[in-house]
């Protein structure tokens, strides 16, 4: 029989453990599954005082936690008193089950770390030794030193199952991870003895054998077999919503008597047991280990859905926000303003309810509560951001002209484009803009304010501008608008070009060309058609009339559920320009829209080109009338033979394709999503970017707000990445399809922000990080109010400034009275590196994510200079703690 590899592995122990798979709403309502946590756990409760044997495992807060804590507080103390016994088991300690690669790298660690103290509080603990991803995907390879900074010892996971294990990736295991970290793993399914298990009810006296094989083929097959990797089986009972000694089904069934059965038949030994304790057994026994990547695609199921409605969308967009607001507050804490620290909190909480793995495809009653926290959120930190900017730039010393304030939240110094409003009172003329150096700086008009009045000397009351500015590191500068005597309207007429009318503009001519000294790029018919690097002069060029950059939509046939059949396509829709038209050309930025259709649903896309930078920004738009079921593509050429390289949270990884398609072959989970965990051989999953070459030279595909998901099509020599996908309801025959919202038809106006950058080197990433934050990070200008000798702050400011490109900054908050400061090395490079400190430092120390100080890390911080030198080792993550 099969089940012959139980003896040949030489099994000793069947370790199962109870657990219940608590999503936030899947298929049924939230007011379903909270009645359904609720009676679980309850249950659960009344199992422990009936079996002593019994354990349980709880994973996260607001999904399952919270609504128990809510309506039952008067078992609290029963639960809790089972937690300290070690019978109830704590996982993970997040706030929500977020998935590590599909929310922001800081959204990730806050949530962990956040809800790992909750628990700890709850329940009067101080140990969370597991990290546990039910239901999500992997993650990347600085997974073990993200875990083991935050406190966690053990990792264990469930997907891509079968294509781990086709990969022959271990069962139990050490991985190292980018950095050198080991971290011990268990990889399997969250599921067990949950559906179809009447083979429990066969008489063991005269059908064991047949009976031991039932047990075998259904719920060990895929856990012991040639990648299986110690003597101890980890066997997890229930799935999702599942109650304690249930199947899905809540038929009940008599786990206890199997074990029973098979400890007197069988010489392996069968119990309950909880993760922490089978961890502890694991690690005694000598494991293989994995080096470097285990995923690199994602779960190909995710895909992202809604446009710009999504979750996904609304996680990344307000993690980006909240940061800043951070660091912008650390600026306003040094002018002495009160650091926002209990509000902040707030807005992270807002954010954490919306970052749980299975919220994406819920009804539209629960989708309206979620997306509430993440309008609160977003209206809070837009109010408070606006507040706080204020403040800096009226905090700065006015003299007698006209003061501009540039904000940078980047910890380098920067020279980035600035757009702002010039007014005065009494209307301006012709004014230069000059640099706290006395500099005299090009500026481009890009608007104009034309009123009723007409002032002495004057000939607008405002102009909108943009200008090239030389920024500090995370501080301000500022800028003074000078008259110079010149008429402003020949200005005007220089550099401005009106905003479009609201019809289709004239066509622009065939062929435009721009250069901005760094690139040059041709436009021919609204398509890229060249783009030549003029510092290195290589040339990328379309060939065969095949532009450069390329939008296209597959049209795939209709399912009838959430699971499409991605390669079941019935017609590919390239976008097709049908005109064009310059919208700026100036001395600072050059901007080109071409307008055209996707089948025939207006599409645009606006190729925008700042001066000395060497990149090309684009956003499309996309306005459907009609719900096409199917998948929207953004593409550059790439060159097939390219190596890749693929931008990680705090990290980068190098991407080895993996060729076999994966059908339900290397899991017998009985889920339909198995088959599409992996749909494309060549698919990337990359953060915010990824790096290749294109006609030999190096390029980057680089994301502002859109999905993780790249696709490297070396059939078509394309690097592409999906902008979103639609699953129209009229298609739908599940009912409770039919009840989410109408966001996943993706008709209405949709916008995805993302670049081509050409960098130094393929596979080093410092310029491409540096890019990347200017892109999300955008210096910030305005003009400060107020007369001659108003405002005290000096007219320039740089906090945490660093003496080294490759040392990343993710965040710098405040929280408890200390600023907490994180960095990263992103190329792989050993690295000494200074960085400047806040005017009030006392001390400095290395800790990690729960305030532990790292005694690994050399240090030396010098108060007299106010600067810090640290010593990073290649992809280190380091915090630092100053008071």
């Amino acid at each position: 029989m099969d089940n012959s590899k139980l003896t040949e592995n030489k099994v000793s122990e069947i370790l199962t453990f109870p657990y219940s798979h608590h999503d936030y709403e899947w298929v049924c309502t939230r007011a379903w599954h909270k009645w359904r946590y609720i009676k679980a756990f309850c249950e659960v409760l009344d199992e422990m005082k009936k079996d002593e044997s019994y354990t349980w495992h709880i994973d996260n807060v607001v999904h399952s936690w919270v609504p128990f804590l809510k309506y039952c507080p008067e078992r609290v103390e029963e639960f809790k008193k089972y937690v300290k016994e070690g019978r109830i088991c704590v996982l993970n300690g997040g706030v929500s089950l977020a998935r590590p690669s599909q929310v922001g790298e800081e959204t990730y660690v806050r949530n962990m770390i956040e809800g790992r103290r909750f628990f700890e509080k709850q329940f009067d603990i101080n140990d969370i030794p597991v990290l546990y991803n039910a239901d999500t995907g992997v993650g990347h390879s600085q997974m073990p030193q993200i875990a083991k900074l935050g406190g966690h010892k053990y990792y264990r996971f469930q997907r891509p199952d079968g294509l781990l294990t086709q990969k022959g990736v271990p069962l139990q295991f050490w991985w190292k991870g980018l950095d050198g970290t080991r971290l011990l793993i268990a990889r399997g399914a969250y599921g067990g003895f949950w559906n179809e298990v009447d083979w429990l009810n066969l008489d063991p006296e005269t059908n064991w054998e047949e009976k031991k094989e039932n047990y075998y083929q259904r719920e060990l097959s895929d856990r012991v077999n040639d990648n299986f990797s110690s003597d101890i089986v980890f066997q997890f009972v229930g799935n999702d919503d599942c109650r304690p000694k249930r199947d899905f089904k809540d038929v009940p069934h008599n786990l206890n008597k199997f074990m029973e059965e098979w400890n007197s038949r069988e010489p392996s030994k069968m119990r309950y047991s909880t993760l922490s304790e089978a961890f502890k057994l694991l690690e005694s026994k000598e494991l293989p280990e994995w080096d470097g990547v285990l995923d690199h695609a994602e779960l190909s199921y995710n895909f992202p859905s809604k446009g710009m409605r999504s979750m996904w969308r609304r996680r990344l967009e307000l993690d980006h926000a909240i940061l800043e607001l951070e660091k912008l507050s650390i600026i306003a804490e040094e002018l002495g303003f009160e650091y926002p620290e209990k509000e902040i909190k707030a807005m992270w909480s807002d954010l954490f309810e919306i970052t749980g793995h299975a919220i994406e495809d819920i009804q539209d009653r629960d989708n309206k509560e979620l997306v509430a926290f993440a309008e609160r959120a977003k209206y809070n930190v837009e109010v408070l951001t606006r507040k706080t900017r204020e403040n800096i730039i009226n905090a700065v010393k006015k003299d007698d002209k006209l003061q501009i304030v540039v904000i940078n939240t980047l910890n380098r110094e920067t020279e980035q484009t600035v757009r702002f409003q010039v007014t005065d009172y009494c209307g301006l003329s012709g004014f230069d803009i000059v640099d706290k150096t006395n500099n005299v700086l090009n500026y481009q008009i890009v608007d104009i304010f034309e009123e009723y009045r007409s002032f002495k000397d004057s000939e607008y009351a405002g102009v909108e501008v943009e200008v090239k500015v030389l920024v500090p590191a995370m501080g301000y500068t500022t800028l003074k608008i000078v008259p110079n005597g010149k008429k402003l309207k020949d200005k005007v007429e220089a550099t401005f070009i009106d905003n479009l009318p609201a019809n289709y503009p004239e066509n622009a001519p065939d062929e435009v060309k721009f250069n901005n000294r760094e690139i040059e790029v041709c436009f021919n018919n609204g398509k890229v058609s060249l783009i030549k690097n003029l510092k290195t002069g290589k040339i990328i060029e379309a060939k065969e009339n095949k532009p450069l950059i390329s939008l296209r939509y597959e049209e795939i046939k209709p399912a009838e559920s959430w699971l499409i059949n991605f390669h079941d396509i019935l017609n590919v829709w390239e976008f097709t320009p049908e005109c064009g038209k310059i919208l700026a050309n100036g001395p600072v930025r050059f901007t080109y829209k071409a307008f055209g259709k996707i089948k025939d649903q207006d599409v645009s896309i606006t190729y925008t080109l700042n001066s000395g930078e060497k990149g090309i920004k684009m956003q499309v738009e996309t306005d459907f009338k009609d719900a096409i079921e199917g998948m929207l593509w953004f593409s550059v050429s790439a060159d097939i033979d390219s190596e890749v390289f693929a931008d990680i949270p705090y990290g980068k990884e190098k991407r080895e394709f993996y060729n076999p398609k994966v059908k339900d072959k290397g899991s017998v989970e009985p889920i339909a999503v198995v088959p599409c965990e992996f749909e494309y051989p060549t698919q990337v999953y990359a953060r915010n970017f990824t790096s290749f070459t294109s006609s030999g030279a190096p390029m980057a595909l680089v994301s502002k707000n859109c999905s993780c998901y790249y696709l490297f099509d070396k059939n078509l020599g394309e690097m592409k990445i999906i902008l979103s996908r639609a699953l129209p309801m009229k298609y739908r025959t599940d009912r409770w399809m039919g009840e989410c919202p109408a966001d996943f038809d993706m008709t209405g106006k949709n916008t995805y922000d993302l670049a081509v950058f050409f960098p130094e080197e393929n596979g080093k990433f410092a310029d491409i990080q540096k890019y990347h934050k200017e892109y999300i990070y955008p210096a910030f200008a305005d003009q400060s109010f107020g007369f001659v000798g108003g405002g005290c702050a000096e007219k320039e400011l740089s906090l945490f400034a660093m003496d080294k490109e490759n040392i990343i900054n993710s965040a710098i908050y405040k929280e408890d009275g200390k600023i907490l400061a994180r960095f990263f090395e992103c190329d792989g490079i050993k690295t000494e590196v200074t960085i400047k400190t806040p005017s009030k430092t006392e001390e400095v120390r290395a800790v990690d994510f729960c305030g532990n100080t790292l005694e690994e890390v050399s240090l030396e911080f010098k108060k007299e200079e106010k600067s810090v030198k640290v010593i990073f080792e290649p992809y280190k993550i380091i915090t630092l703690e100053i008071k």
